[in-house]
């Protein structure tokens, strides 16, 4: 028993199986557009509908057909059986499908008109009641000029969207695309290359809700690569290598980083820094000093920081102003530092307390002085300080290595 095939006006209705998840599935097509570069697009009216549900009605199917059609196992009477009412009943849901269409229940597109991004997109910047940001606005007209760079066109019609051309125009980012203010070596940076395809994906997911186009093309698309935090007793912590990448390509929020730059290099937890006012800190020759009191145990104490911690900063303010102008809340910080960690390929889940843990590590080993490490850390015992050293799995192989070559300990 064959499964049928609808066309109504410009729709056709086929069902295909997918072999992997064994289920059929309802495709509704729309006749090719040609498109700017005379190449033709094949165009979807809907997203595929899953026909999952038939399998709970009570009905059972066995697939036993290759790719070229030839039957790759013989079915036995009940299969054969079960598969004629599966398919009796899968050609009654396509007729109420097209039943549907031909209602007008769902609206069919005009092959003549194909809705273009950059009109949207003029539209949605200027919706005056979303009233977006001067901010934001530049960051949409930043995406319609790389838009426009990558597709060498002035129209770009939705139907021309799928995973594939996303791609493409990630790695026209990554690659080719120039950065207008001349820096990073005249390449956009990683957490712009972000923003702009969120705003991307965003700005069509927009247009799905305002039903200019029946469903996302690329909703599935994953921004960058997800993997797996390593976990450790007392989280993540970066090495000197990877605390200098993120020096080299910062985050767009000065004060985030600024202020995670100064927690690593200067050894202060975040309630700290948040609170540290410019008449706390002394500035000297060689070093500076902050004197404050910690909140975990009340107590007042004074934090000697070197040169490069004082650079972060910035130039002295008024003597009851907070030195970094932040948000308080703490989630949005520590999103925007793992944001800036994937961007930068640490696969590191950083929060803020990932600061004193760095300037721990990093100090340890390059000095591997235990007692000077306590009294910066502020730790009034030394198991305290032993924790934290533990946990950094020190390579012992390496230090006995560098042992004998260097003739021993004596």
């Amino acid at each position: 028993m064959q499964i049928k095939k609808y066309n109504h006006k410009d729709v056709t209705l086929r069902v295909h199986y997918d072999r992997r998840r064994m289920i059929h599935y309802i495709r509704y097509s729309l006749p090719s557009v040609k498109l700017d570069n005379k190449k033709y697009k094949q165009r979807r009216f809907r997203k595929d509908e899953s026909l999952k549900f038939i399998f709970k009605e009570g009905f059972n199917y066995t697939h036993n057909l290759g790719k070229k059609g030839e039957a790759m196992f013989k079915l036995n009477p009940l299969q054969k059986s079960q598969n004629k009412k599966y398919i009796k009943r899968l050609n009654e849901i396509l007729g109420e499908r097209q039943t549907d269409i031909t209602r007008g229940e769902y609206e069919i597109p005009s092959k003549s008109i194909t809705h273009c991004f950059f009109d949207y997109l003029e539209r949605h910047r200027n919706n005056p009641v979303k009233q977006y940001s001067y901010q934001t606005k530049c960051g949409y007209n930043s995406l319609e000029k790389h838009l426009k760079d990558f597709h060498q066109l002035n129209t770009l019609p939705f139907e021309l969207f799928d995973m594939n051309w996303v791609q493409k125009f990630h790695g026209y980012l990554v690659s080719e695309a120039p950065n207008m203010k001349h820096i990073s070596g005249g390449r956009l940076s990683g957490i712009t290359i972000l923003k702009r395809i969120k705003d991307f994906k965003y700005i069509v997911g927009r247009a799905v809700i305002d039903k200019v186009i029946p469903y996302h093309p690329f909703g599935q698309y994953e921004i960058y690569e997800k993997g797996k935090t390593p976990k450790s007793r007392f989280g993540d912590w970066l090495e000197p290598s990877e605390l200098k990448l993120l020096a080299e390509n910062p985050l767009p929020y000065k004060s985030t980083y600024d202020m995670f730059m100064f927690m690593s290099t200067a050894c202060m937890a975040y309630a700290e820094a948040y609170n540290l006012t410019w008449g706390q800190i002394s500035d000297y020759e060689k070093h500076s000093s902050i004197k404050y009191t910690r909140k975990k145990t009340d107590v007042p104490r004074t934090l000697e920081i070197s040169l490069q911690a004082r650079e972060y900063l910035g130039e002295r303010g008024i003597s009851d102003v907070r030195v970094f102008d932040i948000t308080a809340n703490v989630d949005d910080i520590n999103k925007r530092l793992q944001m800036w960690a994937k961007m930068c390929g640490i696969n590191k889940h950083l929060t803020t307390h990932a600061g004193k843990r760095t300037f721990a590590y990093c100090f340890y080993l390059k000095t591997k002085d235990i007692f000077a490490l306590q009294q910066i850390l502020g730790h009034n015992d030394l198991k305290s300080t032993q924790r934290y050293v533990a946990a950094f799995q020190i390579d012992t192989k390496t230090a006995i290595q560098q042992l004998t070559v260097s003739g021993g300990l004596f």
